[in-house]
Formats: C-alpha cells, structure tokens, sequence
C-alpha cells in the first residue's frame, strides 16, 4: 500500500497540470509531446514529454524541458513533418521546430519564414488559428487573431500555406469571414467524369469560431468549405445546432483521446 501510495502522489505531481492554456498535444514517433505547459516570458517556456504512452501511465514519468531564448509557443498551431514537431504562431509568433532525437537537449530550430513571393521575412503570425496537413512538407493555417506591432489585434479571414521544407508561406485565400478560436478539417470527395476516370476533390471544413477573441456573443454559426481546387470559400446551408468556440476536431490516434490531463490524473488517483 505504501509503495502505491508513492506512486500515486509522484503520478500526480509530475503529471500535466489541469489549468494549462493555450497548450498542445502531439505525437512525435513514440512520443507524447505537450507544448507550453508552462509560459513564464515570450522567451522562457517548458514543453512536457512522455516516452511511449501506449505503455501505461504510472510506470512511466513525465519529462519536464525548460526552453530560453526561443520565442514560446502560446495559442499556437502545430504540424508534424517528417520526425519533427513544428510550432507556427501564437501570442509570442512562434516558428521553431524539434527533430526527433533532440528532445531531452531541448534543441529547438528557428526556421525563419519567408514569404513566398519575396525576400521578407514573414510576420502575419496569429494566435487562435487552425491548422490542417496539405502534404508531407505543406500545411495551411486558418484564420486566427493577428496582432500588429502597433498592437492593433485584428481577426482575421486568411487561408495561409505553410512549406515547412522550403521555409515559404503563401496566401492562398480567404473565408468569407474572418475567425478565431474555431476548428477545421480536411474532407475530400471522390468524383468521376464523363469517361468514368475518378478524381479526388479536396476541400476544408470549417465551422464555429467567434469574430471577437473570447467574446461568445460573436460566436458563428456558419459553416465554411474552403475549396482547394480554386481557393474560394462557401457557405454551407446547415449551420451549427450548438455554436461553439475554443474547440477542434481531434483527429490524433484513440488512444490519445485518453490522454487528457484530467484523465492523467484520474488514472493516478484511482489505480
């Protein structure tokens, strides 16, 4: 009894804490990633890691990294490319990456971001975005909240794709709104021409969202399909039955679905 009490109380302390915002979960190969745990300046942050999850929850323990000197990842989006976990915008314009293998060194690479069409480094990063994988090496981030260097914040409608191999970000598009704190998803639609020759039809959905950051009285209810073939948005007919913000569609593995800090922590207490 005595030896699982301690391994509840080291459980609890060294699992993920309840009350984190504006973090991420990912998985990097066999490994559970949680970015901005904790937040402390745009400069100094910690990302937590956990060492094949599938395995179970009290016989493996957290590892804490602390980061400084790196723009901190807050309200970001992420993308997995190739063994490596990026971290794109957020409140501090977060643009770093981490290879599989340079975790417990904390070894974070800044890619610096090009602009497509010129030699500027690119600046319209923003906090609240959603973001879906196009490819291997692409991804596009949607909407989000902008905040200039003036300090004028603005939500903003733009359909970004990001070519994380070629350190480039383009602007495809528009939605017919701007948004922030929504969900997105990659939906596809198989179609066949006169000659029976099938072709495949990308589109991404995008629903719920709020045109002002935290304010649920300009919640949306229009749903958006942003089409890939020709980079317009439309409106769906059905909109929300419950309008939501601050949410996603979770696409990561089932067993990930477990892996909530609540759920970390009911795990460890009741065990």
């Amino acid at each position: 009894h005595l030896s699982l009490r301690r391994q509840r109380q080291m459980c609890i302390r060294d699992s993920p804490n309840k009350d984190m915002r504006g973090h991420s979960i990912d998985l990097l190969d066999c490994e559970l990633i949680l970015g901005a745990t904790t937040v402390g300046s745009e400069t100094n942050w910690r990302f937590m890691s956990l060492n094949n999850p599938r395995a179970g929850l009290l016989t493996n323990q957290w590892t804490h990294t602390k980061i400084v000197g790196l723009q901190a990842p807050r309200n970001h989006v992420t993308f997995s490319f190739g063994k490596s976990l990026v971290y794109f915008g957020g409140d501090f314009k977060s643009q770093s990456l981490l290879q599989n293998g340079r975790k417990e060194s904390g070894e974070w690479t800044l890619l610096k971001l090009l602009k497509s069409d010129t030699k500027e480094f690119f600046d319209k990063f923003t906090s609240h975005a959603c973001s879906t994988k196009l490819d291997q090496n692409k991804f596009l981030v949607i909407g989000g909240t902008h905040t200039a260097d003036d300090g004028n914040v603005n939500v903003l409608p733009d359909v970004f794709e990001v070519n994380i191999l070629e350190r480039k970000v383009q602007r495809l598009g528009e939605m017919n709104r701007g948004r922030t704190q929504h969900a997105c998803a990659m939906i596809s639609k198989s179609i066949s021409d006169e000659d029976g020759l099938r072709t495949s039809s990308k589109a991404i959905l995008i629903s719920g969202g709020v045109s002002v950051t935290d304010d649920p009285q300009t919640i949306i209810r229009v749903v958006e399909l942003f089409k890939l073939d020709n980079a317009e948005s439309v409106d769906l007919s059905n909109e929300m039955l419950e309008p939501r913000f601050k949410t996603r569609f979770d696409m990561l593995p089932l067993f990930l679905l477990t892996s909530s800090v609540e759920h970390w922590r009911r795990k460890c207490i009741f065990q």
